[in-house]
Parts: structure tokens; C-alpha cells; sequence
């Protein structure tokens, strides 16, 4: 009984409100899409004035109205998990090292609500411009490394002309050191990707940022293999979707079409199964869209909030030498309401 129509939004707000019309006006009772966040505000009010769902694609919170939900993956969950996980650890001194972006401030906004529901502190927040060529200044000031490094140099003077063993041997080993002391955090999130991840990563390591001392956090923005070979990153963590249900649904969609799939039909593939699921009823009515129990789809466990944010169960990896390995799975079910 499920009727699926295509509408081209031509990817702009104009094209997207265009096709929202036509689809109205032929009688659609929910809308899947689009997935730019203009397009969606675009389609907001067409939705809206018809009584029409969305499930939109975006990743955008800003995007969400009444009735209109965001399905893309946010990243305020991804922080509040990763870093939850990691407060579970035993760590209890945060910082965040954010693009100055709208990606890397959400990112830092929601670092700030996941440090409070653990009990931990945020000692720092900085950011940095990734369109920049060098971050270094901002690395060595973020990382203290001056103040540690003149830390260094009073107490390699303390020493200087000591004749007892015990002092002498303290001396040696403080020659083979750049800094004196640790930074002020025990973990640090990297809401980052690409070049300017591996640019920061290097910086750390070269401002003698010890990451067997400080826990690095990253998002689903790590879902890159290639970072198994970054040496600074190897036992780092991040969030990731639920590997079980996506890997089978790679295995078919790959035999079906020749190619792999990208995340998005993922997200496609989900929004319209669960627009089956419903239609089931056949009472016309999409109350059920937010069930506090939630669902279950490709990548894990997920509920619409009556807000018009998406939560996700997610899992935590850890980046390795061989790739990354589950360290935390994704829980399977909603254990609090709303």
C-alpha cells in the first residue's frame, strides 16, 4: 500500500519548495528529503500547511520545525557519546580543538552539555581556522607548551651542581625531556577531518602532547580507514553507527547494484522502511513517527524526538594499527523516555 514518487528539487530551496508543492498537491502524506538544510526550511512551510511529516537528510538541528524531522547523523550525540564513554574510563579533564567552523562550534557547544551529565570539568576550548596553512601557534599555545617547557628549564636549574646520585640520575633523565609536567586535560576532542586533522595530530605530538596520557576523541568524521596509519592517533576513539545491520545491508545493496552504498542510502533506506512500516496501519496517521521505544534500521537503534532531532544508539571504535575495533558496542534499545 506504499505509494514511492520521485520529486527533483534541482538541489536549491526554490527547486525543493517547487517540488514540494507538486507532491502536495498530488496527495503525498509524507515527505522523505530533501537534504540540504535550505531546502528543507524551504519545504518546511509547504509540509507544514498540509499536515505532511518530513524526514529530512540534513545533519542540520537548525533545520528542524513542527513536524520536520532531521535523520542525518547530529553531531551533539556523537560528542556526548564518545565523551561519555570516555568519562567511564576515568576521565574526568576535557578539552576541546575545534575548526572554526559551524560543524566544530556544535561540536564545542555540545561538548559542554556532555562534560556536564558526566561530572567532568572542560578546562579549555580553542579553535582554529582550518583554512590556514599552519596551526602551530595555535597548537603551542592551546598545548601550554612554553609555560611547560620554562617548567622544564627551572627545574633542570633546581638540579644544576647536584652531587648526590638521586639528583644527578633526576637531571639525566630530565635532559631527554622537552616539557616539564602535563597538559591540564586527560582527554581532547578533534571535531576534525582530512588534512587539518592529521595537520593537528602532528602538532600535538610535536608539542609534547603524550597521547598514551591524553585520551583523543574524535566523530563520525573519523570513519576513515586511513587514519589507522597516523601513529598519534592509534588508541584514539570515536562514534560510530552499529556495524551489524549496515554491513548487510552493504552485502545486498552491493550485489544488487554492482557498487557499494553511501551512507546516505543508508539514511534513504531507513526513512522509506520505516514509511512502510507505518503506512501498515492504514489509519492515514503518522502519530507513531515518534514512539518513545524508538526503531530499529540499518545503522542501529533510532527515535524521532518530538523535538525534530533524531537520536541514535551509537557504538565507540578504536583506531588501530589494522584499522578500528568496537570497543563499545551500540546499545540495542531506549531505556529512558523522552
Amino acid at each position: 500500500g506504499l505509494i514511492l514518487q520521485f520529486y527533483d528539487t534541482q538541489g536549491t530551496a526554490e527547486g525543493a519548495r517547487a517540488a514540494a508543492e507538486q507532491a502536495k498537491a498530488h496527495g503525498a502524506g509524507l515527505f522523505v528529503g530533501p537534504l540540504f538544510s535550505q531546502s528543507v526550511q524551504a519545504v518546511a512551510a509547504v509540509a507544514q500547511s498540509g499536515g505532511i511529516p518530513v524526514l529530512s537528510f540534513s545533519t542540520d538541528p537548525a533545520a528542524v520545525s513542527a513536524n520536520v524531522f532531521v535523520t542525518g547523523f547530529l553531531v551533539g550525540p556523537q560528542v556526548e557519546r564518545v565523551m561519555g564513554f570516555a568519562a567511564e574510563q576515568g576521565a574526568q579533564r576535557f578539552a576541546v580543538l575545534a575548526p572554526d567552523t559551524a560543524y566544530g562550534r556544535a561540536a564545542a557547544d555540545a561538548a559542554q552539555g556532555a562534560v556536564a551529565k558526566t561530572g567532568g570539568t572542560l578546562v579549555r576550548t580553542t579553535f582554529f581556522d582550518p583554512a590556514r596553512p599552519n596551526f602551530s601557534t595555535t597548537i603551542r599555545d592551546f598545548t601550554d607548551f612554553n609555560r611547560r617547557k620554562a617548567a622544564l628549564e627551572r627545574e633542570k636549574a633546581s638540579l644544576s651542581g647536584a652531587s648526590d646520585p638521586t639528583a644527578v640520575a633526576r637531571l639525566r633523565e630530565l635532559e631527554k625531556l622537552d616539557t616539564f609536567g602535563d597538559p591540564d586535560f586527560d582527554a581532547l576532542l578533534i571535531p576534525a577531518s582530512g588534512t587539518a586533522l592529521r595537520q593537528v595530530v602532528s602538532l600535538l605530538k610535536f608539542y609534547d602532547v603524550d597521547t598514551a596520557k591524553v585520551k583523543i576523541l574524535g566523530t563520525l568524521l573519523w570513519q576513515d580507514e586511513n587514519l589507522a596509519g597516523e601513529p598519534a592517533l592509534q588508541g584514539a576513539w570515536f562514534p560510530a553507527a552499529s556495524r551489524v545491520g549496515y554491513d548487510r545491508f552493504t552485502a545486498r545493496f552491493t550485489e544488487t547494484y554492482g557498487h557499494p552504498p553511501s551512507q546516505l542510502a543508508a539514511l534513504a533506506y531507513d526513512a522509506v522502511a520505516l514509511a512502510a512500516a507505518l503506512g501498515q496501519t492504514g489509519d492515514g496517521s503518522w502519530n507513531r513517527l515518534t514512539a518513545n521505544s524508538g526503531f530499529v534500521g540499518v545503522n542501529g537503534a533510532f527515535r524521532l524526538n518530538p523535538n525534530g532531532q533524531i537520536e541514535r544508539m551509537l557504538a565507540v571504535r578504536e583506531i588501530a594499527r589494522t584499522g578500528s575495533r568496537e570497543v563499545s558496542p551500540a546499545p540495542t534499545r531506549f531505556v529512558q523516555s523522552y
